[in-house]
């Protein structure tokens, strides 16, 4: 969110390459956890943002717009995840 909401935008590959092997090592672990919300936010995010390159978010300031706010959705949506569940 901050390389994406400054003023001068620094994308680097690792923004998205992060991405991608989280949402890859989701979909083969993922099952293991039995969570389907977890399986639910992997599958929204590789859609949302799947098919997007650091190439075109650089050229693109309206897509970095869209690209921030489509995260903040998710996070909204899904941001408990990531709370940590003690028994």
């Amino acid at each position: 969110n901050e390389v994406l909401g400054a003023s001068k935008v620094r994308i680097h590959e690792t923004l998205i390459t992060g991405l991608t092997g989280i949402l890859d090592d989701i979909e083969v672990y993922g099952p293991l956890f039995n969570d389907g919300a977890l399986l639910q936010c992997a599958a929204e995010a590789r859609s949302t943002f799947g098919e997007i390159t650091p190439d075109m978010l650089r050229d693109d300031p309206a897509l970095q717009q869209q690209v921030n706010l489509n995260a903040q959705a998710l996070a909204n949506r899904f941001g408990q995840l990531g709370a940590r569940r003690l028994a």
